[in-house]
């Protein structure tokens, strides 16, 4: 069974005109940018990746995203043929904001 999880973004409130979340092209991110961090909260303790910056990456952005402006991303294929172009798509944002971030399994 293949697992694709999709992030569905949005804001809530109005449209972003500074610090909107940026998502890298996966097949510019290498094995070693990846370092995995424990992920402890009240009722969970698990694991995540976070991201080392190298210059080769490559980033991008909505510009002037609306409330009626969805992104939706993959951030993640278990499929063997496009982990080598890029097993996962990290996205950041670097500023709090009032948003909708909902993950789907496909």
């Amino acid at each position: 069974m293949l697992i694709v999880p999709l992030s569905v973004w949005r804001p809530l409130v109005s449209a972003v005109k500074d610090w909107p979340i940026a998502v890298c092209d996966g097949s510019t991110v290498e094995s070693s940018d990846l370092v995995e961090t424990d992920n402890v909260r009240k009722h969970y303790a698990g694991s995540t990746m976070y991201l080392m910056s190298r210059e080769s990456q490559r980033w991008y952005y909505m510009s002037d995203q609306g409330r009626n402006d969805v992104l939706l991303f993959k951030t993640f294929d278990s499929d063997p043929d496009v982990q080598s172009h890029g097993e996962c798509i990290p996205s950041a944002s670097f500023e709090a904001r009032e948003s909708s971030n909902r993950v789907c399994h496909v």
